[in-house]
């Protein structure tokens, strides 16, 4: 049964992993890898838009510091939520050393005018850019599919969580890959 919840809630807090599924992990593999392009919901926020404008300023790249928290905030890292072509990524910056206050005003329109000027709009759900998604499965595909010789049939007790650092990336194949 699928939960309505109302479009003010926040997107993030509509989806919730159920505690206990029959077959444990192996489930959930085999139900993400049945997922299509069309079953993928790759805008979240497009409903949500009649409530809350999208801002431009919430593509703004580099460290956030809210009192005594820094934080990264990279939103070149999922564009296609915002509905623009998705690319690889730069490599995770470090924490300024000289100060965030200082690092974040001179850096904040800079950000947002980069990724704008870079960005595309979608015109199909599933594009994006030359070598994404093989980046894409170099990063996430060893933490989720299991070890080769791995029974399939291991049962929520027996499951393995196997944390093996990814490959890094591949370099880039000409100027747009490198531009994200």
């Amino acid at each position: 049964k699928i939960q309505r919840v109302p479009a003010t809630v926040p997107c993030a807090r509509r989806w919730k992993a159920k505690q206990a599924l029959p077959r444990g992990l192996m489930e959930y593999w085999r139900r993400l890898d049945a997922l299509t392009v069309e079953d993928v919901v790759r805008t979240p926020y497009t409903s949500h838009r009649p409530h809350r404008a999208f801002n431009d300023a919430s593509l703004y790249s580099g460290h956030i510091r809210w009192k005594n928290h820094v934080t990264r905030h990279l939103p070149e890292r999922c564009l296609r939520q915002y509905d623009l072509v998705q690319g690889i990524p730069h490599p995770v910056p470090e924490t300024p050393a000289g100060g965030i206050d200082r690092c974040f005003q001179s850096h904040i329109i800079s950000s947002v005018c980069e990724i704008m000027e870079r960005s595309v709009v979608v015109q199909h759900p599933s594009r994006c850019e030359d070598g994404y998604l093989e980046w894409y499965h170099s990063v996430s595909h060893p933490r989720v599919i299991p070890p080769a010789g791995t029974s399939d049939v291991l049962g929520p007790s027996q499951t393995r969580v196997f944390a093996e650092p990814p490959p890094p990336p591949p370099p880039p194949a000409g100027d747009q890959d490198s531009r994200l």
